[in-house]
């Protein structure tokens, strides 16, 4: 493994994020997750691969393409609110992550409700329930997981087989479970990809979108390309959006007054009607989501392999090290946040953090591209929650702990419903 230095400075992050790519490479960095999302994903790449394929992908996710999908994800929000009955105990995360599978089903793949959408949502299930297992995780840390992804497809994956040399006994073994449920989800997304290139034209979901999208040179993404891209979109959209609602709902369940807010502003912008048009005049459920997220990131840090010797904050770094400005130190730092560990949701309303002092989305060149959906998808859904929905917590709000390769809560966060509207 090589040398890792871990920056607890905004100014390092400040210098870090100012570099255009060139000489410090995200892609290598992000090597552990290969085995997640393939060696073809934009979060893997470098270079002007890297910038190809992000200025491909960009158009599905910003502006106007949004709000074409904003009356879609309120519609799955309305519906799993109307199945939490009075009285029951429910997981936040695990139905923030029915909502948002389907927003990510729907709008991105572009499955309707239906049987291929059921399959899909419980192959990615397991294949998740797996992949974040510890045995996992260190795994795929330690052999680099470019190797581990090829050790789970070249050995593993016929092993897994019925006629295998194990037979059933596979299933019971970690790298049997893992390969078997990335097998199923490879067939599945191959599948998917080879019918929609049939229908892609005139559709809006950002599969299709993806698939009639071309370069300066005329050429689309590859079969491949589009696999890892959809494998970075359901894990990215799915996962990581649940867990932000999820700590969004405790954190507000906890302060009335931001609770009183959040449904104030609600009622008040959409006095009409929902209206996805409209959505981004939530700016205070907007704050409350990134204080939530300065508080609780969704990644420890973000990370870049130095290409040439290099100097960052003061400190000279030789060729290949690992540079990682930490987002849970910086963004609970007292210097730069007053009382940081305070939710506070007024640090965001009308003001602007530095980059180097707020990136849960990463920072620079490699800001995450699915920003803007995200916090567009997360404003409807808690505003919609919180003005439908009496909630009551079951306990304290847990700490952060690390799960897989992400942070999320130590332990689940559980309601009860005391009413639905």
């Amino acid at each position: 493994m090589p040398y890792s230095v871990t920056f607890a400075l905004p100014e390092a992050a400040k210098e870090i994020f100012a570099n255009p790519g060139d000489t410090m490479w995200a892609g290598e960095a992000n090597e552990p997750i290969e085995f997640l999302v393939g060696r073809h994903a934009l979060v893997r790449l470098d270079g002007q691969k890297h910038k190809r394929e992000r200025k491909l992908m960009m158009p599905p996710v910003h502006g106007d393409r949004m709000a074409a999908y904003g009356t879609l994800m309120k519609d799955i929000t309305d519906d799993v609110i109307a199945r939490c009955r009075p009285g029951s105990v429910i997981d936040l995360q695990e139905t923030m992550q029915e909502i948002t599978l389907r927003v990510i089903l729907e709008t991105v793949f572009g499955l309707p409700p239906g049987p291929a959408q059921d399959r899909l949502r419980a192959v990615l299930v397991e294949f998740m329930t797996n992949a974040v297992s510890p045995t996992v995780t260190i795994a795929a840390i330690l052999a680099g997981g470019d190797r581990f992804r090829d050790f789970l497809s070249q050995k593993w994956t016929k092993v897994v087989d019925p006629r295998g040399a194990l037979g059933g006994l596979a299933n019971w073994l970690p790298w049997g479970r893992i390969a078997r449920s990335a097998r199923d989800m490879d067939r599945l997304l191959y599948q998917e990809i080879a019918e929609r290139r049939k229908v892609a034209a005139g559709r809006v979901d950002v599969m299709s979108m993806l698939i009639q999208a071309v370069d300066e040179e005329g050429r689309g993404l590859s079969d491949d390309e589009l696999r890892d891209e959809m494998m970075v979109l359901l894990i990215g959209g799915h996962e990581t959006t649940a867990t932000t609602l999820s700590w969004s709902l405790a954190l507000c369940l906890k302060h009335p007054e931001v609770l009183a807010a959040v449904r104030e502003e609600h009622n008040r912008v959409f006095a009409g009607g929902f209206d996805a048009a409209r959505v981004t005049e939530l700016k205070y459920t907007e704050a409350v989501l990134k204080e939530a997220l300065r508080l609780y990131p969704i990644a420890p840090a973000v990370a870049r392999r130095l290409k040439q010797p290099l100097t960052i904050a003061g400190y000279s770094l030789p060729e290949g090290v690992l540079v990682s400005p930490s987002i849970y130190h910086i963004q609970r730092d007292p210097k730069v946040w007053p009382d940081p560990l305070r939710f506070d949701p007024s640090r965001f309303i009308e003001k602007r953090p530095r980059p180097s002092e707020w990136f849960p989305f990463g920072g620079g060149v490699r800001t995450c591209l699915g920003m803007a959906f995200s916090l567009f998808e997360m404003r409807i859904v808690l505003s919609t929650v919180l003005r439908r929905m009496k909630l009551r917590p079951q306990g304290e709000i847990p700490r952060l702990s690390q799960r897989g390769i992400l942070l999320g809560p130590a332990s689940p966060i559980r309601v009860t419903v005391e009413s639905v509207d």
